[in-house]
């Protein structure tokens, strides 16, 4: 069969269907299925898949090296237990969408979203994700769209969006902030969306976004 669309949510999947007898699928719908893991090599036939749903699954980890052979352009991974961070992206070229919205997640580093992997969006919102970092000097993201409301963040690395150069919308709504220092921020920078409600900061340097020469939309409330 020659279909480029197949949705399979709901019929209570554990380890999917034979994917490879649809080798000319390019969107893929796996969401509401008991889906634990991926076999290795799942994926290595369909090299024209672009878009693959698996939210609502209880999936725990997620190896992205099974896809190597496809064009994939959108991950849905929202609503499953992935607990771990590291995520083995560097052969995805053309990957742009990556979401992980409400898992298990409790630590990010940002080293393993380099410059290579053409990640523009990235949804960690609804986690449990209480810090992030990034370790190489060298490390730039072609992120431009990053969700990480609804964690327990309490502060931001310095200089973070340094290595975020092509970042245009922050959503950090919903996390237990309290103090942001002047340096998290750099001129730089392409932020032109700063989301902030809804967290415990109580004083802000007046001159805290001065570093930030595009930004049009900051909201503070709550």
């Amino acid at each position: 069969l020659k279909l480029s669309e197949l949705n399979l949510t709901s019929p209570r999947l554990e380890r999917g269907f034979k994917v490879n007898n649809f080798r000319f699928i390019k969107h893929l719908d796996l969401s509401r299925n008991l889906i634990e893991y991926l076999p290795k090599y799942y994926f290595f036939f369909n090299s024209q898949l672009i878009f693959l749903n698996l939210s609502h699954n209880i999936i725990k980890s997620f190896d992205f090296t099974q896809f190597i052979s496809t064009s994939i352009l959108n991950f849905d991974l929202n609503y499953n237990q992935i607990s771990d961070s590291f995520f083995i992206l560097n052969s995805l070229t053309s990957h742009q969408g990556l979401m992980l919205k409400n898992n298990n997640m409790s630590f990010v580093n940002l080293e393993f979203f380099r410059i290579y992997v053409r990640l523009s969006r990235l949804d960690l919102s609804f986690n449990k994700i209480r810090n992030f970092s990034y370790y190489s000097n060298k490390l730039r993201c072609n992120i431009q769209d990053f969700d990480l409301s609804h964690n327990e963040l309490e502060s931001l690395p310095d200089s973070f969006l340094e290595y975020l150069i092509w970042l245009r919308i922050l959503n950090l709504n919903f996390n237990r902030i309290r103090f942001i220092s002047k340096d998290s921020f750099n001129k730089k920078s392409s932020l032109n969306t700063l989301l902030l409600s809804n967290n415990q900061i109580r004083n802000l340097d007046e001159e805290i976004f001065a570093d930030l020469p595009v930004l049009l939309n900051l909201d503070l409330s709550n």
